[in-house]
């Protein structure tokens, strides 16, 4: 018999896109939350693609855009397998991550969400890590080591400011993303090695055909940050204590899924603290976001190497690749070992229960 649990307090661990929609999931929920973010640190553009654009919406109300500088762009164009460039027809946004999260965080405080820098002295009855790539690392599988490189950018008179642009090299990957008409980010990711991170920078773009004709110069200095996938898995630090974001999965930023991803599982971490609340067992609905975070992560990875397979990198990429393969087999191998799974149903008002759990026999591999 499930018995409601009458105590619902939360605390949210981390300020971004992800920590801060949990929270305010967990406020429309009914819980008193406390949401525990570091000072935030200069901001860099994202995409939004069109998934990550309703999510917001859904999350946020049709006016989340609403007051937010960004700028708009209409194609991608992808240089990839034989390096000539392809046009792909699609509408992304661009907007700073930091601006977007704070606006996010002020409407948090308005639907009653408690802002503190460092967590209270009351312990929390749940509590949602979404503190990024920097969260505890002991139990993560990685498919690769290679990093990403960011620096902002003036364009040239060549390039396309409406167009998001990847291109692939011999020794990794650089992506172009306009943030105005003459301005933009660049992103190249590479292995790591005994050259500076400026260095490697200018190498990967030296290496482009189209992308080092779009770039005027460099206007600010290298950002660093891991860009291989990686996935946490089981057994977690506390009872109850889930991870969301980038704290619980990583994709390759070649999927430009990213926000999509940490929206998601931010309303999917406030969703099992709702069901929790109602009585779900905590060890059945870790077991489903465990299933669900591994499956999203296996099929990531299925793609990727199809795609990283057709790019033309140096050899020194086969190790990332067989990274990449080796961390697909072991989840689907412990996908396909995990016995029954019991499922839920993700809905507006949280999980909902069913009745037949999933079971190996009921699986797709």
């Amino acid at each position: 018999m499930r018995r409601a649990r009458s105590r619902r307090a939360a605390r949210v661990l981390g300020g971004g896109l992800s920590g801060v929609s949990a929270a305010v999931s967990l406020a429309h929920f009914g819980w008193q939350v406390e949401l525990c973010a570091a000072p935030r640190l200069a901001g860099h553009p994202i995409s939004l693609n069109g998934a990550a654009r309703y999510l917001l919406e859904r999350m946020w109300g049709p006016e989340w855009l609403a007051g937010i500088p960004h700028h708009r762009l209409e194609r991608r164009l992808i240089a990839w397998r034989d390096r000539s460039p392809i046009q792909i027809e699609d509408t992304t946004l661009v907007v700073d991550v930091s601006g977007l999260s704070e606006r996010m965080a002020a409407q948090a405080m308005a639907s009653g969400v408690a802002a503190k820098g460092v967590p209270g002295d009351e312990p929390a009855a749940w509590t949602i890590v979404a503190t990024g790539r920097d969260a505890e690392d002991r139990t993560v599988l990685l498919g690769g080591q290679r990093l990403a490189l960011m620096a902002p950018v003036a364009l040239s008179p060549e390039a396309d400011s409406r167009a998001l642009s990847i291109e692939a090299a011999k020794h990794g990957w650089v992506a172009l993303v306009p943030t105005s008409s003459n301005s933009g980010a660049l992103f190249a990711f590479g292995l790591q090695g005994s050259a500076g991170h400026d260095e490697v920078l200018h190498g990967l773009l030296a290496e482009t055909e189209t992308l080092r004709r779009a770039v005027a110069a460099l206007t600010g200095p290298v950002a660093v940050f891991r860009a291989a996938p990686r996935l946490r898995t089981p057994p977690w630090r506390d009872a109850a204590t889930v991870f969301a974001g980038d704290a619980a999965l990583t994709f390759d930023p070649l999927s430009g899924d990213g926000a999509a991803v940490a929206l998601r599982t931010a309303h999917l971490a406030a969703s099992m603290a709702e069901a929790w609340a109602r009585g779900a067992e905590l060890e059945d609905l870790r077991a489903f976001y465990s299933y669900r975070l591994a499956r999203a992560m296996a099929a990531h990875l299925r793609g990727l190497l199809t795609l990283y397979a057709q790019a033309p990198f140096a050899a020194a990429w086969g190790n990332e690749i067989a990274a990449m393969r080796a961390m697909a087999n072991e989840i689907e191998a412990s996908v396909a070992d995990a016995g029954h799974v019991p499922m839920f149903a993700i809905a507006e008002a949280g999980l909902r229960p069913l009745d037949t759990p999933l079971g190996p026999e009921r699986r797709r591999h």
